[in-house]
């Protein structure tokens, strides 16, 4: 089995599900946070679409993960 590799995407808009949907076509890809630099809609879109965390942007680029 191949190795997955972790995904954080930066920008939590309107964009966020096309990015999402696009992580999950791929069975390499584990889609693991969505950051923004407003976390309340990082919160929201990673609570729709099934992503387990939800950060500042700040906090994702220094994520050693």
């Amino acid at each position: 089995m191949a190795h997955r590799v972790k995904v954080g995407v930066v920008g939590a808009g309107k964009i966020f599900p096309a990015y999402a949907a696009g992580c999950r076509a791929f069975s390499i890809l584990d889609l693991d946070a969505v950051a923004d630099i407003d976390t309340a809609r990082a919160a929201q879109q990673a609570t729709e679409h099934g992503v387990p965390r939800s950060l500042s942007v700040a906090a994702l680029l220094a994520d050693p993960e």
